[in-house]
């Protein structure tokens, strides 16, 4: 994974930093590439910006003890939350205006979820609650076989948009 740290004290989305991202990560060996807005992992605000390979999938995660938000700023998602006890509780998409009305998600403390991205690369903007601390996610790792099953579910979710090809 690729990371770029901004180095200004005004930190600035530009389309070349997006576009950059989007190249890094179509180049990256696993499909991503990230932008850090914030200045060090001990900030009380944690942003980046996140860029995806087309098909990139997000094994389940969360943050830990910390909220998050999402936002879409190019591309499509298909998101799975989890219940409590590990099922898939909702599936969703999320695009920025492209067959989606749904384009952002504010998450609660310990929300976990896993994604799947379109068939163009995907960036998104998170946002979440400082200091960073590590999850440890090997207590809901996925077999092979889940992950396969998971997969699947979020590629129906993703042709249910309208333009599935975006």
């Amino acid at each position: 994974m690729i990371v770029i740290r901004q180095t200004e004290k005004i930190s600035r989305i530009t389309p070349d930093l997006i576009e950059k991202l989007c190249s890094l990560a179509a180049s990256s060996e696993r499909g991503k590439s990230i932008a850090l807005i914030h200045s060090d992992e001990s900030d009380h605000v944690q942003e980046m910006l996140i860029a995806l390979a087309p098909r990139t999938f997000v094994d389940r995660h969360c943050t830990n003890n910390q909220s998050e938000s999402i936002f879409v700023i190019r591309g499509l998602l298909a998101m799975a939350l989890f219940s409590e006890n590990g099922e898939i509780a909702e599936t969703l998409t999320l695009a920025n205006n492209q067959g989606s009305s749904l384009f952002g998600l504010r998450l609660p403390t310990r929300q976990w979820q896993a994604y799947l991205t379109g068939a163009e690369v995907t960036v998104i903007h998170e946002i979440a609650c400082g200091p960073f601390k590590a999850t440890n996610s090997e207590q809901w790792a996925l077999n092979d076989v889940e992950v396969r099953n998971l997969k699947r579910r979020l590629e129906v979710t993703l042709s249910s948009v309208s333009n599935p090809d975006i």
